[in-house]
């Protein structure tokens, strides 16, 4: 589906994306300032190099894109989504002056460093992002939930100005002079906190947490243990809240069909499948090899063996994380393909 709109506000659906540049359509369609592309397997090297001039938003989902779009900087847009890809690394953003709002939701990101400059609204969430460092005083709204993020930003102990959204990462947190009890507030809502100095840590109450109808689904309880260290062992044993996992059953179907149907047809990224069970993953985990694995089948595993089902060499802590960027890009593949089963 593209969209485009004009200087105007008026909506123009086209179903090619060289018809922007068509002779015949030009005149209609004036000054083009936004553009909607969603789920396009066209490649789009064209659009991006020969952006309009005039265009100030610009929207880019569901395209398997790879790599940030090779934008030129000087274009006075203020606004890019480019959510529900598969991009990896992201080039110097720093150039980007007129940038404002950047929504790069449910990517494969690793890393960010170089941020725009006037950048107003930021979206890293449900990427595989381990550090943060720092962000812009410009940032007015930045949202890093749901990435893998090891250590707690110091940011967050003095950005008054910002709204900082941070649900669903793992943070570990060294205790200064050991007072458990001032790390208390520092703790953030449904995300992972262990400390390799002290057993138990709550940011709230229980009771509280189970009986709160809006608890999201899927999301890790705060609540957790750490068991003695053992000659270097040391395990850790983590609760997760699963409400009625909708997925559950059209991932057994579809899985199912799979087995027993020819698939040559059917486009699935390999990174969906668990390398143990060789089916789509429903709760997809990250253990210490860096490796992800189906949580059921990996726990299986760990049963009868120590060592990485990748690997090979010993794993000394089958500690996990959710692969929560993986697992809601299944789910939305899921969404899209099941009619296989239908």
């Amino acid at each position: 589906m593209i969209i485009i709109v004009n200087e105007n506000n008026i909506v123009f659906r086209i179903s090619d994306i060289q018809h922007i540049y068509d002779n015949q359509y030009t005149n209609l369609y004036g000054n083009i300032t936004k553009i909607k592309i969603i789920e396009y397997n066209d490649p789009l090297d064209y659009l991006f190099n020969n952006l309009p001039s005039t265009i100030k938003n610009l929207t880019i989902k569901q395209c398997n894109m790879m790599t940030f779009p090779n934008i030129n900087p000087e274009i006075e847009i203020n606004s890019i989504d480019l959510s529900l890809n598969r991009i990896v690394h992201l080039p110097n953003l720093q150039n980007f002056i007129h940038l404002k709002n950047l929504s790069l939701h449910s990517n494969l990101i690793t890393d960010i460093s170089e941020f725009p400059p006037n950048i107003e609204r930021l979206d890293l969430s449900n990427n595989k992002i381990v550090s943060i460092e720092s962000f812009p005083n410009t940032l007015h709204y930045f949202n890093f939930s749901s990435n893998l993020i090891l250590f707690r930003p110091q940011f967050l102990d003095n950005s008054p100005n910002t709204e900082l959204v941070y649900n669903n990462n793992i943070f570990n947190i060294i205790p200064n002079n050991n007072h458990e009890e001032n790390l208390i507030p520092l703790i953030p809502e449904q995300n992972i906190l262990f400390s390799e100095n002290f057993n138990l840590l709550s940011s709230n109450d229980n009771e509280e947490n189970n009986s709160n109808n809006n608890v999201s689904p899927f999301s890790f309880s705060i609540e957790y243990e750490i068991l003695e260290n053992n000659n270097d062992f040391l395990e850790i044993e983590l609760e997760e809240i699963v409400i009625n996992n909708p997925y559950k059953d059209i991932t057994e179907k579809i899985n199912s069909y799979l087995r027993n149907n020819e698939t040559e047809n059917i486009n699935i990224p390999n990174e969906f499948f668990c390398p143990i069970s060789k089916e789509i993953m429903l709760d997809p985990v990250v253990i210490r090899d860096g490796y992800t694995y189906e949580k059921k089948t990996i726990n299986e595993w760990f049963k009868y063996s120590n060592k990485s089902p990748i690997t090979s060499k010993i794993v000394k802590s089958n500690f996990f994380i959710n692969n929560t960027s993986l697992r809601n890009m299944i789910r939305e593949w899921i969404d899209k393909n099941k009619k296989l089963i239908e």
